[in-house]
């Protein structure tokens, strides 16, 4: 009777041991499935996010001094507008972070007080200065390290501040701060002519009418402005086209990819476009 129990023990005990053995296989094999499905969607979606990249770039090259088909929502081709949204956005819309001067940089932050911006402009700036005089900035969130400034201020500057365009900002895309930060910033101009260009440039772009290169003289903009000719117009107009231009140093393009994976990308538009930022990551709990 004592060895039939033992026998019943062992029995028991090597049942068990299948049985935990067989679960932890199957977890495993579930984990290594799982692993194998999000390998399989990542590399779909990398070949996603680089022909989208392509396909942006294209577009910057049919489109370049017209309007920019490569700003905002960017229509996809028919197949993809169910899985696939892509955002794009001129980085030559925002002022250098890095090259701007101090006073573009006072004026812009000063006008972002409205939309709640709560840092000390002056010495924000003055420290930008000092920062970027030792190294230059290499992403905008690094104005973080400066004291009293915080993420809330990160995410009201970020829209119109860059690392990635020239010294000029495009005057068909330039954000309306930006125009107003440049054009208010011009040394020796007369207040009332800085404001009369800057409602003109405002009212020319509201109207769905964009600038080409051939307007980019005193003469052409006073004609195409209807801005009064003078002396003083003639030389504010002089300053301003040191600081604008048509040209985009960088596209900023944002792709979602079935709601589940998004990518971040700086391109620099070439005929094999350079890629100079690219940050992939999953959106909300999706795990597969």
């Amino acid at each position: 009777m004592k060895q039939n129990g033992s026998v019943l023990i062992l029995s028991l005990w090597i049942l068990s041991v299948l049985f935990f053995g067989t679960v932890t296989l199957a977890f495993y094999a579930l984990g290594e499935l799982k692993a194998s499905n999000r390998s399989a969607e990542s590399f779909k979606s990398g070949l996603v996010f680089d022909a989208s990249v392509y396909w942006v770039n294209d577009l910057y090259f049919k489109e370049e001094n017209k309007r920019p088909l490569w700003l905002g929502n960017i229509r996809v081709p028919d197949q993809w507008q169910k899985e696939l949204q892509i955002v794009g956005e001129d980085e030559s819309s925002k002022l250098n972070l890095n090259l701007a001067s101090g006073k573009e940089l006072l004026y812009l932050l000063e006008g972002l007080k409205k939309e709640g911006l709560s840092l000390d402009s002056k010495k924000t700036v003055q420290d930008i200065i000092a920062y970027r005089s030792n190294k230059p900035f290499e992403l905008v969130e690094e104005i973080e390290f400066l004291n009293g400034v915080h993420e809330a201020d990160i995410k009201i500057v970020k829209p119109y501040l860059t690392v990635y365009s020239s010294d000029r900002v495009n005057l068909n895309t330039a954000k309306d701060r930006v125009i107003e930060a440049v054009i208010f910033s011009l040394q020796d101009s007369d207040e009332k002519i800085k404001k009369r260009i800057y409602e003109s440039i405002l009212r020319h772009r509201s109207n769905g009418s964009f600038f080409e290169s051939n307007d980019l003289s005193e003469e052409s903009l006073i004609s195409k402005l209807g801005l009064d000719r003078s002396p003083e117009t003639n030389e504010a107009l002089t300053k301003l086209l040191q600081r604008v231009s048509l040209s985009s140093d960088a596209i900023h393009v944002e792709v979602t990819y079935k709601k589940k994976r998004a990518a971040e990308i700086i391109l620099k538009p070439k005929s094999d476009p350079k890629i100079l930022f690219w940050h992939e990551s999953r959106l909300g709990t999706y795990a597969a």
